[in-house]
């Protein structure tokens, strides 16, 4: 070979930009969904309050309530949750 390299196209790089942002989304899906009170992942570390089944059920109920109704409060209540 003369040292020539092949043309990457554009679509190429978006689609793996895509993949790497896909693979982000389903790695914090799962730190997510997670029962532990204390999460490390590659350079992610986490230490949060674990909700109890009461809590998780009222908070789906309380989303479902915000997607019905139009969308989310401006109040931040829900931000105040976020540990």
């Amino acid at each position: 070979m003369s040292g020539t390299s092949l043309p990457v196209s554009e679509s190429f790089i978006l689609a793996g930009i895509a993949s790497m942002g896909g693979l982000i989304t389903v790695l914090f899906a799962a730190i997510r969904q997670s029962r532990c009170s204390s999460v490390t992942c590659c350079c992610f570390r986490c230490t949060r309050t674990v909700l109890n089944k009461d809590e998780i059920e009222l908070e789906k109920a309380e989303e479902a309530r915000r997607h019905m109704s139009g969308g989310g409060s401006s109040s931040g209540e829900e931000d105040s949750n976020i540990v």
